[in-house]
């Protein structure tokens, strides 16, 4: 290998071949640091998606839990007549569509830390109903604090 000084020409040493070494090899040495980047980014970029996907999800939750709360306190402040007596609430079947878009929204979901949203989804009863969707938004708003507190360590 030869290699042009100023004003001559000569036989390279071993640092002028290590020097073409890394000029040949830069190349692949940027494309695999630039890979790795790029993983990295779609790595965070997954994370931050996965992270707004849940707290839509409470979100939704949340929602749906205040609607049955005020859906099942309507019906206790009916004042429905059980038995003659006017004024005691009836533990007749009580259901509405937000039970049930609760079901499809948890239907296979791990639910840890979540269970009084489950109870509420199942939930026949007002004042059962009512007392779970209590349960629930307090759940809901804890998980909500954790993710935020997790969304926080992962920025």
């Amino acid at each position: 290998m030869f290699v042009r000084q100023p004003g001559k020409t000569e036989i390279g040493g071993p640092d002028d071949i290590r020097a073409l070494e890394d000029r040949y090899a830069a190349p692949d040495r940027l494309a695999e640091a630039h890979a790795r980047e790029m993983l990295e980014i779609e790595k965070a970029r997954h994370a931050a998606e996965e992270i707004e996907r849940r707290r839509r999800w409470l979100v939704e939750m949340a929602r749906l839990a205040a609607a049955v709360m005020f859906k099942a306190q309507a019906i206790m402040d009916a004042g429905v007549t059980t038995h003659g007596v006017t004024g005691a609430v009836t533990s007749g079947y009580f259901r509405c569509a937000e039970q049930l878009e609760l079901q499809s929204m948890i239907a296979g979901v791990d639910m840890s830390g979540l269970e009084a949203v489950s109870d509420l989804a199942g939930d026949g009863q007002a004042h059962t109903a009512f007392a779970a969707a209590a349960r629930a938004r307090i759940e809901i708003e804890a998980a909500m604090r954790q993710l935020a507190r997790n969304s926080g360590s992962t920025s």
